[in-house]
């Protein structure tokens, strides 16, 4: 995951083509949505007692880049903001709630 997205910022940076930024940033949310899934999974397994929290917080994030996708088109803007809004969001949710999984388990 963090390697696409590392990717997706290079290619911004690098003023790449918007194909060549869309296509990763497709990849990225396939990743992304697989991890959640497998994120998800694992919580129900094992019982996690914040799996409905956890849940809600990836449906925020998926709901959001859907949204900006969808609006990506009309925006070059939006490419900026996908990618600043992402790093902060990944940052956030892996140290302040993934980390937590790995203490409860």
């Amino acid at each position: 995951i963090f390697f696409i997205f590392y990717e997706l910022i290079h290619l911004l940076e690098s003023g790449a083509s918007k194909c060549m930024f869309v296509k990763n940033l497709v990849e990225f949310q396939r990743h992304i949505l697989t991890h959640f899934r497998t994120e998800e999974k694992l919580m129900i397994e094992n019982n996690c007692k914040s799996y409905e929290h956890h849940k809600m917080q990836h449906e925020y994030f998926k709901d959001w880049i859907i949204d900006k996708l969808l609006h990506y088109r009309e925006d070059n803007q939006i490419i900026e903001e996908i990618a600043s809004f992402s790093k902060i969001w990944m940052n956030n949710h892996i140290i302040n709630t993934d980390i937590k999984l790995k203490l409860l388990n």
